[in-house]
């Protein structure tokens, strides 16, 4: 069992795509500098970058440019959903999931 519990499953927490959107225009986005420092630090530029929590890929579309392959998984079908509808870049996928099993 997971250490975080609630009433609520955390896939549920952002039913509907209103508040989705909203999370994704109010978010604080990823600064570029921090996705640069990663690379740097890395030695080189990946060729998949996972991010895991992605929510509405508020900041996953900060990483583009700085990858071959961008991957944003999320529990929330519907931050999937609203990521896949305002963010297209061919670089760039979507998935729901959750991180405890990837």
């Amino acid at each position: 069992m997971s250490t975080y519990e609630s009433k609520t499953d955390a896939k549920d927490l952002f039913v509907g795509s209103d508040l989705s959107e909203r999370y994704a225009k109010y978010r604080p986005k990823l600064p570029v500098q921090h996705v640069k420092t990663i690379v740097e630090l890395l030695g080189r530029r990946p060729e998949v970058w996972l991010d895991v929590g992605c929510g509405p890929g508020t900041s996953t579309q900060q990483m583009i440019g700085h990858a071959e392959k961008i991957l944003g998984v999320d529990i929330s079908d519907t931050q999937v959903e609203v990521a896949n509808k305002t963010i297209q870049h061919p670089s760039i996928s979507f998935v729901q999931g959750s991180c405890e099993k990837l």
